[in-house]
């Protein structure tokens, strides 16, 4: 099944229990997500195959993107990220990750930016004790209001 055959939406709280599910796989901390953060991908048989979510405290950020492994490698992950991107209010001029995944990121047209840049965005990265040897990366895309992904 291709990323064609899936319809991305919104989160409802009975999918909950899929993304836990899905986020477990990978051993995601998704603790401070809720719901109406997310969005899911769901097959023409009702089956959620991944989810993604939006956080937009500060300024949007990608906060997660997982496809459950079955599903992988199909355009799902892209599909996620393009419709959270639709999501963003206006107003907004960057949309910002922290990932391990660069290379899926840097497809579709995130940019890399200074490791030195996560402290200045994120708090909890200024305080966090492993901050000295993180692996994860900063990227930031920008939002140009016509062509978003």
């Amino acid at each position: 099944m291709s990323a064609a055959n899936v319809l991305i939406r919104s989160c409802r709280p009975d999918d909950m229990k899929h993304v836990i599910k899905i986020a477990s796989t990978y051993f995601l901390d998704i603790a401070d997500i809720r719901c109406e953060d997310c969005a899911v991908s769901e097959t023409g048989d009702g089956r959620i195959t991944g989810f993604a979510a939006l956080v937009c405290d500060n300024f949007p950020e990608i906060h997660t993107v997982a496809v459950a492994p079955s599903y992988r490698g199909r355009g799902t992950g892209r599909k996620l990220v393009h419709y959270l991107i639709s999501k963003i209010p206006s107003g907004h001029r960057y949309v910002y990750t922290r990932t391990t995944s660069t290379g899926f990121f840097l497809k579709m047209g995130f940019a890399m930016m200074e490791q030195s840049d996560k402290i200045n965005l994120w708090d909890d990265c200024l305080e966090c004790k492993f901050s000295d040897t993180c692996q994860q990366k900063v990227l930031r895309y920008t939002l140009d209001g016509a062509d978003r992904c």
